[in-house]
């Protein structure tokens, strides 16, 4: 894969990840911090939209496909008590999202059979196909709120590391934040606006 440019627009920070220090605040909405939310990066990321996906992500696919433990580097980010974010709550809403899912899928199966018989044989539909084809639509339209990202990890990415991994690009929304952010680490910290990827 050639490399390319990627631009950002407002411009991303540059910081030493040994060296980060994130203020004391929200990065959703800038209020006081009482919790630390771990957000864990991986210097050698390809790219991938959900760490799954990646191969050998759990520890038995990197064993059965004899991948070394990928090295990670984790920030303790301070967050307001509302903005508090644990994984459990999020794959426990996917879990329910996949089993709706295919039930309501075989529910609309069986009801497309039971519609073409009712075509076929002359008699009338009956009131529960219709209740199968809502219940499917509402548990697509679910699969957004399931599977999207959270206002923490919209509101503060870590975009990537550059080729020796020393430093981490952090892209920020709230610009209080950023301004924040770039106050407590003035010594080591560069607004980018673009970088190359490979």
């Amino acid at each position: 894969m050639s490399p390319y440019k990627e631009e950002f627009d407002p411009p991303i920070v540059k910081v030493p990840a040994e060296r980060v220090n994130f203020p004391d605040i929200c990065p959703v909405c800038t209020s006081e911090a009482t919790e630390r939310v771990r957000v864990v990066a991986y210097p050698d990321k390809r790219g991938y939209l959900r760490p799954g996906w990646k191969p050998g992500h759990t520890p038995s696919a990197r064993r059965r496909l004899d991948l070394p433990t990928p090295e990670s580097r984790t920030f303790l980010v301070p967050v307001c008590e509302d903005h508090y974010y644990t994984g459990d709550v999020d794959w426990r809403l996917k879990t329910i999202c996949v089993l709706a899912n295919g039930i309501s899928f075989s529910l609309l199966f069986f009801a497309w059979l039971n519609f073409a018989n009712a075509l076929t044989n002359g008699s009338g539909i009956q009131w529960w196909i219709f209740g199968a084809g809502i219940f499917f639509a509402v548990t697509i339209l679910a699969i957004p709120l399931a599977f999207g990202i959270n206002k923490l990890q919209k509101s503060l990415r870590i975009v990537g590391f550059d080729p020796a991994a020393q430093n981490v690009w952090i892209q920020l929304k709230n610009d209080e934040y950023r301004e924040e952010f770039l106050k407590e680490n003035a010594m080591d910290t560069e607004l980018v606006s673009w970088v190359k990827r490979a």
